[in-house]
């Protein structure tokens, strides 16, 4: 597992760059390491700072006392589709129940100045669709906020991702909506508390979204809209995107045409977006695979699968045939658990046949 102080400073130091965090998990592996890549040209001189006021228990405070939790990447409640990004979160902090992020998720998103007919898509299509999946959205106002409320107007669970740390609510118009939202739903962000909404930070957001659902549903985007941004991170991570056509005389049509130009889903009613699901997935709207189906292995974690089929039972010996980082063997060894690929018991490691 990883080391979760080393996580938490990590993260605290590189929240606004996924890249960086991910490069320097691979070269950092206690705390007294970082301590000694400040005196490299490893870190900037904000990065310095950022580190320069970081206090573990100062973090854990602030947790503690506005009721944020925190899932590192590797454990159980670890959202699954997310831990199949190329650099996904190593922490994520949450307000509510976790749990939420284990059923079928659909991410909705849209422009702040919805139309009215976009207004009126979203909410009659989301109270359809939140019977079905855990609606997905950023808070923001216009379509994220009405695709949040129609959910919590069916009695249904639905889960927001925030562009700042949990310890605050942006838009703060959307103080209220939030509450509700952690009473029935979950809050969630890779932002450490303390952290503002800065404008791109919501990138990260989007590309959250993206990595959590199993597909995204778009309702009206200009040709620069966020929400265009969501759904191509959705297509770089394989989920399916769905796009209801609009007036092609308004501007906000133009993005989700070109969506469906290139191959999203034109959708009519929420249930074409429920029978692509179960088209794809024999039925099963759960996403998840028959208990008889054995799980294929991730590319990248199958070279730590094959040492242990080898007859390598022992996090050591496997790190050490590998010639990876210690950090990425963990995670790999945590995956394959997951996966039902690899079995561990007394720290003895072994491939399921």
């Amino acid at each position: 597992m990883l080391n979760r102080s080393v996580v938490l400073a990590l993260n605290a130091i590189f929240f606004d760059s996924p890249r960086a965090l991910h490069s320097a998990l691979q070269h950092i592996h206690t705390p007294s390491d970082i301590t000694d890549l400040m005196k490299t040209p490893f870190f900037t001189k904000t990065q310095r700072h950022r580190f320069s006021c970081f206090m573990e228990a100062d973090t854990l405070s602030k947790c503690a006392a506005s009721g944020i939790g925190m899932v590192f990447l590797g454990e159980i409640d670890y959202p699954r589709l997310l831990s199949e990004l190329t650099d996904p979160p190593p922490v994520l902090f949450y307000k509510g129940d976790i749990k939420t992020v284990s059923g079928p998720l659909l991410g909705v998103v849209g422009p702040r100045r919805a139309s009215a007919y976009g207004r009126q898509v979203c909410e009659q299509f989301c109270r359809t669709l939140a019977q079905e999946f855990t609606i997905v959205s950023g808070l923001a106002l216009g379509i994220d906020t009405i695709a949040h409320r129609s959910a919590l107007t069916a009695q249904k669970n639905t889960l927001a991702v925030l562009a700042n740390g949990l310890d605050q609510v942006y838009p703060t118009s959307n103080q209220g909506i939030a509450t509700s939202i952690s009473r029935s739903g979950c809050l969630i962000s890779e932002f450490p508390p303390g952290v503002p909404a800065l404008k791109h930070h919501f990138p990260q957001r989007n590309r959250i979204v993206a990595g959590l659902c199993h597909g995204v549903f778009v309702i009206e985007a200009s040709e620069r809209s966020g929400a265009l941004i969501t759904a191509r991170f959705a297509v770089e991570s394989n989920r399916e995107v769905f796009a209801v056509p609009g007036n092609v005389l308004h501007a906000a049509s133009i993005g989700v045409h070109r969506l469906i130009q290139d191959g999203a889903t034109l959708v009519h009613s929420p249930q074409d977006i429920i029978d692509c699901f179960e088209d794809s997935h024999s039925q099963q709207l759960s996403l998840t695979l028959p208990m008889s189906t054995r799980p294929s292995c991730p590319a990248n974690h199958l070279p730590i699968l094959t040492l242990i089929q080898s007859g390598l039972s022992d996090i050591d010996s496997l790190i050490s045939h590998s010639g990876m980082p210690p950090s990425t063997v963990m995670i790999s060894v945590t995956q394959l658990e997951l996966l039902g690929l690899v079995h561990s018991e007394n720290g003895c490691l072994s491939a399921v046949h």
